[in-house]
């Protein structure tokens, strides 16, 4: 394997890609949903418990302390992803009684499957998305969605987030119209999304994406963050190489995880 691979995954298990490190940045610049978290030794817990996934002991009742604070449903995530594609199995949960299978049904995908290493359990606040139409095994609502890749305090490109190739499983027959269609919303509003996008800018060094969603009330809000070197762009998805198949990992549409919120 070539020290570019190496570097890359560095880059992939970087602690500047926790929400951890880059939500209390933008919390009070930028719409996003409201978020609190219990942090743990979660991998230490798995190794011990020689499963999949487990929790450190007194973690769950803190986590359902804050998803009663905010009401069902609420959205669940890791630190790092969380587990978007298998969406109604993992980071939605719409009642108490599937929260603990929920968390359980996440954490293994990400530490087996996808192998990174979260250290935190992150409750959102949930806001539904403009969406059209659901895909994926997890019947993830799509909705518009853009990522912003942000350089050194500037705005270098955005993309819509959704790409055809990406969308399996979709559950209209028209869903290629929805699609354009909420491309198109991106486009005419644009200037809503890049002009929060370039207030968090000022306030991140080197390379970053950025990624909005519109919501039903039609707000463009933030929901994720992520190093840029290791952000899924539509460029990946032609591509077959190990090198971008972990990069897209990281709330990719094609690799992973929003519903990001």
């Amino acid at each position: 394997m070539d020290e570019d691979y190496f570097r890359h995954l560095k880059l992939l298990h970087d602690e500047r890609n926790s929400l951890l490190y880059w939500y209390p940045k933008i919390k009070d610049i930028a719409p996003t949903p409201k978020t609190k978290w219990v942090e743990g030794d979660i991998i230490g817990a798995t190794i011990r418990a020689n499963a999949d996934a487990a929790l450190p002991r007194g973690m769950y009742p803190k986590i359902r302390k804050i998803a009663r604070e905010f009401g069902y449903p609420v959205f669940i995530r890791t630190d790092i992803d969380s587990d978007k594609h298998n969406y109604k199995n993992t980071c939605f949960v719409e009642s108490e009684d599937k929260l603990l299978g929920n968390i359980m049904e996440m954490l293994a995908n990400i530490i087996a499957f996808k192998e990174l290493y979260p250290r935190a359990i992150c409750v959102r606040e949930y806001v539904e998305l403009d969406w059209k139409f659901k895909a994926f095994w997890g019947e993830l609502p799509i909705a518009p969605e853009v990522r912003v890749m942000i350089r050194n305090h500037e705005i270098e490109r955005w993309f819509f987030y959704w790409v055809e190739d990406a969308i399996k499983m979709p559950s209209v027959s028209n869903w290629r119209e929805l699609l354009a269609e909420m491309r198109q919303i991106a486009e005419d509003e644009q200037d809503k999304f890049l002009s929060i996008a370039e207030r968090v800018a000022k306030v991140f060094d080197g390379y970053w994406s950025v990624d909005f969603a519109r919501t039903r009330k039609g707000n463009w809000i933030l929901i994720d963050m992520a190093l840029g070197e290791v952000s899924w762009t539509p460029e990946d998805t032609k591509k077959k190489s190990r090198k971008n198949l972990f990069s897209s990992l990281l709330e990719g549409s094609e690799g992973d995880s929003n519903g990001k919120v």
